[in-house]
């Protein structure tokens, strides 16, 4: 039996569609499989995938940027790449948690070693810890 010109029209749609499913799906499922893979092998550091690494937000104190529930992404760079109100992610060492803060001001030692002044959107104070190159997560 010969299929009507709207069978092969419907045919011809519901095969792009599950193309279409099929070309999104299977990077979102490689993505999703490498980040789980790298959580669960190295659970001390963020995972990533290409250098990229999605995070929650879970507190208010960069409301005007991110509010509570939002997925972030935050990218791997080079320390020449930082600057003065760039927003960073970073390990907080005292609270052994991931922190997302902007810069407020970077300082060099002596040896040109920089340290980085944080603090959040919501109030004038700056964090307590400075922080290091080494601490930093991405921006």
């Amino acid at each position: 039996m010969q299929k009507t010109k709207n069978e092969k029209e419907e045919s011809a749609i519901a095969n792009f569609i599950g193309t279409a499913l099929i070309i999104v799906c299977i990077p979102l499922l490689i993505i999703f499989l490498t980040i789980a893979i790298k959580a669960n092998t190295n659970p001390y550091n963020l995972p990533d995938f290409l250098g990229y690494k999605p995070l929650i937000c879970a507190s208010n104190s960069m409301e005007n940027v991110f509010k509570v529930g939002d997925l972030t992404v935050t990218k791997e760079v080079k320390q020449n790449e930082l600057e003065k109100s760039d927003t960073i992610t970073f390990w907080d060492g005292k609270h052994d948690t991931v922190i997302t803060h902007r810069i407020e001001e970077i300082t060099k030692d002596e040896n040109e070693k920089a340290t980085y002044i944080t603090k959040d959107d919501m109030n004038n104070e700056i964090d307590e810890e400075t922080v290091e190159f080494s601490q930093i997560e991405g921006k």
